[in-house]
């Protein structure tokens, strides 16, 4: 097993004959302030540098294709750290709860962003997708409170639950023709959030999906079934919506506190059963 060390002024001591950083290697280092990880580590461990509240910057070298799950959860003064293009894989809740992390860039090799990824990112304000993506997971961006603008490349298929849930200065987002699923509450209290477009892919409005937005109007895909519970709850201010004939179930509860929808394009079945449940 390797050592590692801190020395007088910060800088984590990473031995040079070393491939990855371990499980573990630096957690709960309050000490730890700097990083620079020499060319030839290959792998980040789980956990490697969860928890150190102190640290402020990393640099990860071309060599370095895992970064995983933790690795740098809860470092809240992390302002700075650029993902090289070699990684392929980011893990579940990687940079969840660096609070001071204001823009990142994902490595174009990058086809999944795991759970939780970059949750509570609150500085993040700036995040360029790599062109390969194609899944979103639960949670990666929610409680990113800074974030304003999501503009996803063609090729994603599915966004998570919670997905972007509490990106309270979000206000617009930008969904490809390719997305065919967005989880419960992907939007959820996304009280800025004006205008989405819907991409015709999609089947299912899933519970609290846009419940607590700002949304104006919006034009709902022809393959849309079903819009779930809660699912446009408490956005008072939108006033038009359009609903193809192909939606077969809309629940009790997914035009609640709608009180300003006073135009309906729908069929006039589905127009009497939204307006008898706002």
């Amino acid at each position: 097993m390797a050592m590692y060390e801190v020395d007088q002024y910060g800088d984590g001591l990473i031995p040079d004959y070393i491939t990855e950083i371990e499980d573990g290697a630096f957690k709960d280092c309050a000490e730890l302030e700097y990083v620079d990880i020499l060319e030839g580590v290959t792998r980040i461990g789980d956990s490697a540098f969860e928890n150190c509240p102190n640290l402020l910057e990393v640099k990860i070298p071309g060599s370095v294709t895992y970064i995983g799950n933790r690795a740098f959860m809860n470092c809240r003064h992390l302002r700075e750290i650029q993902i090289p293009q070699s990684v392929t894989r980011i893990g579940d809740h990687a940079f969840r709860d660096c609070e001071c992390l204001r823009v990142i860039n994902i490595p174009e090799k990058i086809t999944k962003i795991g759970n939780g990824a970059f949750m509570n990112c609150s500085d993040l304000d700036n995040i360029t997708f790599p062109k390969h993506l194609n899944k979103i997971g639960d949670c990666a961006f929610r409680g990113c409170s800074s974030l304003k603008h999501v503009i996803l490349p063609r090729g994603v298929i599915h966004i998570g639950a919670q997905a972007f849930r509490e990106c309270t200065e979000l206000k617009y987002v930008d969904l490809p023709e390719t997305v065919t699923s967005v989880g419960a509450e992907a939007f959820f209290l996304c009280e800025n959030l004006r205008f989405i477009e819907m991409p015709g892919g999609v089947e299912s409005l899933e519970d609290d999906v846009f419940s607590g937005c700002d949304l104006r109007y919006i034009e709902l895909p022809s393959t849309i079934k079903k819009i779930g519970i809660r699912a446009f709850a408490g956005c008072a201010y939108m006033t038009a919506i359009v609903i193809p004939d192909s939606v077969t179930y809309i629940d009790n509860t997914a035009f609640e506190a709608c009180s300003s929808l006073a135009k309906i394009d729908a069929s006039d079945e589905i127009k009497q059963q939204i307006e008898s449940r706002i």
